[in-house]
């Protein structure tokens, strides 16, 4: 009889138990590996959104910026109250200074509704203005409207689509000051009283937050500015809070009242320079109704507060919840889901404002 060999006499197959343990462990070891992998997907969803929403935030925080730097530039043209080298009396102060109209068609504007347009070139408001019922149907209750007046740094080529354009005269056998803002009709001129002045596109955008979160920007188009072109910016944005920064004082820290007609320079005097370009006391959120004339006058700085969400809720619930937009509280009821939200907020200087009333 041949006897086995000694390593297959030590060689033993597994035991129930030890086949057991060894498939126990397994499962054990694949379960944990699937929760990690699990986790390491909800937490990278997580930052997904996070990143969408800052991203949602901080571009809508950037239109809103890149619009109301622009506020208050006119290529050539100076408003007289900001005029410190004025050299004739103004008449008509301070009846004449009134908020413009936002949504006025432009058949409607008399010449103080066009300079009031010139002076004040941004205004918000905390509800629909008046006569933007149509544009603004869709606004989201709650929310700020900010408005950005300016013409465009490049002179046009021609006016098409009858679009409004702004042409301001440099010739001295013209009366000081004299512009044009219309459609056609312009006859204003260059240095040499030849020739035609160049024309800049006129630019007037509304900007708000429509009901299903998108901020939506309005920009007055052509047949001589009675029509608006509606545009959707950036999905995802639930509240926005716009403030006002106020230049209430001059460079020697006297009160500057801008409801009164500047004083002209007699003979080879200094300039005067009224205000110093920077924003003093508390900023100011605009009222239903909007600001007075006398606010808007001195604005310099704008304040935007811009709230992003998720657009998903969270599986949890989570609680009633505040944030705090400047000098305004907003409520934020999460008892049937939380979602995640981001609040960011910038502070934008207005050059073409501010600068005018710094002395060099």
């Amino acid at each position: 009889m041949r006897r086995p060999h000694p390593l297959q006499r030590r060689q033993h197959g597994l035991s129930l138990l030890e086949l057991l343990l060894a498939t126990t462990l397994g499962l054990l070891l694949g379960a944990a590996a699937l929760q990690l992998l699990l986790e390491v997907r909800r937490n990278q969803a997580a930052l997904e959104r996070s990143a969408l929403v800052s991203e949602s935030a901080r571009f809508a925080l950037h239109s809103l910026a890149s619009s109301s730097r622009q506020a208050g530039f006119w290529a050539s043209f100076l408003p007289e109250h900001d005029n410190p080298y004025a050299r004739q009396p103004l008449t008509g102060y301070p009846q004449r200074l009134q908020p413009p109209t936002p949504c006025l068609p432009f058949a409607q504007w008399s010449a103080d509704e066009q300079d009031n347009r010139l002076r004040m070139p941004l205004q918000s408001f905390a509800a629909v203005p008046a006569g933007c019922e149509s544009l603004l149907r869709q606004h989201k209750a709650g929310s700020d409207i900010l408005l950005v007046r300016h013409v465009e740094a490049q002179p046009s080529s021609g006016v098409g689509n009858a679009r409004l354009h702004l042409q301001v005269a440099l010739c001295h056998r013209q009366p000081r000051g004299h512009y044009r803002l219309a459609a056609s009709g312009f006859d204003a001129l260059q240095r040499d009283c030849q020739t035609p002045a160049p024309l800049h596109r006129y630019l007037e955008r509304l900007y708000f937050v429509r009901q299903d979160h998108t901020l939506m920007r309005a920009e007055r188009i052509g047949n001589e500015g009675s029509e608006w072109n509606l545009q959707p910016l950036v999905d995802g944005i639930e509240q926005l809070v716009v403030e006002l920064g106020l230049d209430q004082r001059d460079a020697e820290g006297s009160p500057v009242d801008y409801q009164r007609a500047p004083q002209p320079l007699a003979g080879r005097s200094q300039a005067r320079y009224r205000g110093d370009g920077r924003a003093e006391g508390p900023f100011v959120r605009c009222p239903l109704q909007g600001c007075t004339a006398d606010q808007l006058l001195a604005v310099v700085v704008v304040r935007l507060h811009v709230l992003a969400r998720a657009a998903q809720r969270e599986s949890l619930p989570g609680s009633q919840r505040r944030y705090q937009m400047g000098g305004s509280s907003y409520p934020v009821d999460e008892r049937t889901g939380a979602r995640l939200r981001e609040l960011h907020s910038l502070s934008v200087l207005l050059p073409h404002v501010a600068l005018r009333r710094q002395a060099p």
